[in-house]
């Protein structure tokens, strides 16, 4: 990302941080983006909330490699609840951002499930025309399976422009060419009705809470195993 003045003179966003006020680069950008538990996460999942998901209870599975696609049709209202629904920058690379938070899920929650979050979980990744779009996340008790989790992309459409610059009002404007990227929110939703105990509840959270903070560590550092890598 580039931003420029009116004459087009440009200047990687990234560098020195640039002495006008009016300016914000790449790097400020996605500190704006962290995600705050207590403003963009909404963890109560059980306060009526129902909305339209993507769905995720309909799959065509290919016998070749067994990879599921996700179908582009929209759930029953009535069948998954939204946890949280937050806007990710255009310039985040959708598939390499889906593909750390799904290796983070594995180990996380799908090998240490119990021991990280009390209950043993599965992981089991969704396609949407061959790119790994989300995944979902079964939370079990007994071997009984009480609910499942939904992570993914959303189907809206972000906006990309090539450069930031100045307007006449001294404000950042977005200039040049626009892409439009595909999967504007990343949402983590609750896949039925089932009723929720206390455990349960814990669970939820505390998944929905390690997930949070490992989207904030690939915002800051580009990993989400940057706390494994620095040891």
């Amino acid at each position: 990302m580039i931003m420029t003045s009116k004459s087009h003179a440009a200047t990687k966003c990234c560098n020195r941080p640039s002495t006008s006020r009016h300016f914000v680069g790449l790097c400020e950008i996605l500190r704006q983006s962290r995600i705050s538990l207590k403003s963009s996460t909404q963890l109560d999942v059980y306060s009526n909330i129902s909305c339209i998901v993507p769905s995720f209870s309909s799959y065509r599975c290919t016998s070749s490699n067994r990879s599921c696609v996700v179908r582009a049709t929209a759930g029953n209202a009535q069948t998954a609840k939204l946890i949280s629904s937050t806007e990710v920058p255009a310039f985040i690379q959708r598939d390499d951002m889906m593909d750390q938070l799904h290796k983070w899920a594995v180990i996380e929650a799908g090998e240490g499930g119990f021991r990280n979050f009390g209950m043993p979980m599965t992981v089991d990744p969704q396609f949407k025309e061959g790119v790994l779009w989300g995944y979902k996340v079964g939370m079990y008790k007994d071997g009984v399976k009480l609910t499942e989790i939904g992570v993914l992309f959303d189907n809206l459409f972000a906006e990309k422009y090539e450069y930031l610059g100045r307007g006449e009002d001294g404000f950042p404007v977005l200039e040049g060419k626009m892409e439009k990227i595909e999967g504007k929110n990343i949402q983590i939703w609750k896949l039925d009705l089932n009723p929720v105990t206390e455990d349960l509840r814990g669970t939820i959270r505390g998944f929905c809470t390690g997930l949070v903070a490992a989207i904030n560590r690939y915002y800051s550092f580009g990993s989400v195993f940057v706390d494994d890598e620095r040891g």
